[in-house]
């Protein structure tokens, strides 16, 4: 090899934009798979005007089903992370919060799965 491997999911400037001008799924250093890959790589396909609206009404429902919840029997808290994880497909601000989201479960999982551990 010459030169350095770029990865296609990787965005080649600080504002996440390919040089084909599509934007990296899931914004900096996102590291997806399965079935949500899929996903991104369908809406990469709609045109813009269908795209927007469709993550935007997606999301927001979410949120609001999810905000909902809080109070009403279900899993408020995983439904609103879902919203902003479709939102996240679009916007980069919502890409920032899962990052950040998925940082702080981490940080509260490992001791809590390490105590659950020791107490069997």
């Amino acid at each position: 090899m010459t030169g350095p491997e770029v990865h296609p999911r990787v965005p080649d400037d600080a504002t996440g934009q390919r040089p084909d001008g599509a934007r990296a799924p899931g914004g900096e250093g996102a590291e997806h798979g399965g079935t949500l890959h899929g996903v991104r790589e369908w809406l990469t396909r709609l045109p813009r005007p269908v795209r927007v609206p469709l993550v935007v009404v997606t999301g927001c429902t979410l949120l609001l089903a999810g905000t909902a919840m809080l109070v009403l029997p279900g899993p408020g808290l995983l439904v609103m992370f879902a919203g902003v994880a479709v939102l996240s497909a679009e916007f980069p601000w919502a890409g920032r919060l899962v990052v950040r989201i998925r940082l702080l479960v981490r940080r509260v999982w490992v001791p809590v799965r390490r105590w659950l551990g020791r107490e069997r």
